[in-house]
């Protein structure tokens, strides 16, 4: 009844394609003000809200992913399957064989990075736009808060060295290394593999 009231009058919030452009997607708004995403004419079930700017498709297309609020809890809906509730649902993104998704959500005042739905470790916060995949799809990173004003890189839930700022996060070719850059007291170092390099009075680019 619920989805019938909805296509009698609704409104388009949203739309875009998908990345080979074959797939197009809408964010619609019925008078009751409840939302849903049509995908290729078929819709999602009713949510009180969905967040447009984290919706991502897979590289290949063929997966969607996207926050919809549910009272006050939010879930990841990923093919149409409603993850975890949490308080806030951050970035979301697809490994580059679109077999994984990983995000970040809100839970108790604390972040934490999910991983094809296994919930990670809590920290203060994750910080925008470090959530990334190895070329292989086999690991996972992000650069998170452990404290106000610390940063350290997780990497498959294993977290490394703490600084006041980690900047160059980033993966090997091969996906099975990881670099990035930390710094301290006006100091910095190369951080490879979890192990701290020589002190430098800076290093610019890894």
């Amino acid at each position: 009844v619920l989805l019938s009231s909805l296509s009698a009058c609704t409104s388009v919030v949203w739309f875009g394609h998908s990345p080979d452009r074959r797939r197009k997607v809408e964010v619609l708004q019925a008078r009751n003000k409840l939302q849903t995403v049509k995908v290729d004419g078929k819709a999602s079930r009713p949510y009180d809200g969905v967040g447009v700017g984290a919706l991502v498709f897979s590289p290949d297309s063929r997966r969607l992913a996207f926050p919809a609020q549910r009272g006050q809890r939010w879930h990841v809906v990923t093919d149409g399957e409603e993850g975890e509730p949490f308080g806030g649902i951050g970035e979301i993104v697809f490994s580059p064989d679109s077999k994984h998704v990983a995000y970040l959500a809100r839970r108790g005042g604390r972040w934490h990075v999910v991983r094809d739905g296994k919930v990670g470790a809590p920290f203060h916060g994750v910080f925008r736009r470090t959530l990334i995949f190895s070329a292989d799809s086999a690991r996972l990173a992000a650069l998170v808060m452990a404290a106000p004003g610390k940063a350290q890189v997780v990497v498959d839930g294993v977290a490394g060295p703490v600084f006041s700022q980690v900047v160059g996060l980033t993966f090997s070719r091969d996906g099975k290394r990881v670099a990035y850059i930390g710094r301290d007291k006006g100091q910095a170092r190369v951080v490879v593999d979890r192990k701290p390099g020589p002190i430098h009075d800076d290093v610019s680019e890894v």
